[in-house]
């Protein structure tokens, strides 16, 4: 009897003290919440939990490995689009992406309309010019661990199967990283990089479009010699203690 009494004793404590997945309070499976921090104005939803410290932590650092690539598949999707690679306002017509208010359809849900108005620049670039596209972060290929592990800092931008729409507004932290390389880079020197373009650009014919493989070595040269995708940027020691408020200027770190 004793012993039954202390073999539950034991088996309760060892269950008490194992780490498992909890939902916050008053989520469930399939249930959604939401929030005002810079997350939410790229996302419809996020499911079981908002984001953490450490997701923003870990988006932050993947996007730290991929940024030149993601740099460049972004402008490889981009400049053909230009009206003219020889004038600068052309050039960032299509690295802005502004929204035109008047024509936005509005919705009943206010946070798809804050999305809708949030969807220009890197918040638009890096879903319709990479996720949607199939593009994403993971191990590199020469890189993969014979035990399936990954390390972080072999991680290269793969191709994969596009994303849908609806996969695309909710949340997540490997999606993030590719925002904040596309922020990193042409958010933070987009208007440089069409400078350098236009010049670049300007003994061409100037309402010309040019085709991905001509500007194949132009776009590598701007994203590393502008654009500084591949420039070492020592990291903070440690992270603040509430990154909610400061991770949306944190890609000027990397």
């Amino acid at each position: 009897m004793v012993y039954n009494v202390v073999l539950s004793i034991i088996l309760s404590s060892l269950a008490m003290s194992q780490s498992t997945l909890e939902y916050a309070s008053g989520m469930g499976p399939g249930k959604q919440v939401s929030g005002t921090s810079g997350e939410y104005s790229r996302y419809r939803s996020v499911f079981i939990r908002p984001p953490t410290d450490d997701d923003r932590s870990h988006s932050l650092t993947i996007a730290n490995k991929v940024r030149c690539d993601v740099c460049e598949e972004i402008l490889k999707e981009l400049l053909p689009k230009a009206q003219s690679l020889a004038h600068i306002d052309d050039i960032l017509d299509v690295l802005e992406s502004p929204i035109d208010e008047d024509t936005l359809k509005k919705s009943t849900d206010p946070q798809v309309n804050r999305i809708n108005l949030s969807r220009t620049g890197c918040n638009k670039h890096f879903k319709d010019s990479l996720l949607a596209r199939g593009f994403h972060a993971g191990p590199c290929e020469d890189k993969v661990q014979g035990n399936g592990n990954e390390d972080v800092t072999d991680i290269c931008l793969k191709k994969g199967t596009p994303k849908t729409e609806a996969q695309m507004e909710v949340y997540n932290r490997d999606y993030d990283a590719l925002y904040y390389a596309c922020e990193a880079t042409i958010g933070r020197y987009g208007d440089d990089i069409a400078e350098y373009l236009a010049n670049h650009n300007h003994h061409h014919h100037q309402q010309q479009r040019t085709g991905h493989v001509e500007l194949g070595p132009t776009i590598r040269a701007v994203c590393r010699d502008v654009g500084k995708c591949n420039m070492h940027r020592r990291r903070p020691r440690k992270q603040p203690r509430d990154m909610s408020a400061m991770t949306e200027t944190l890609h000027e770190d990397l």
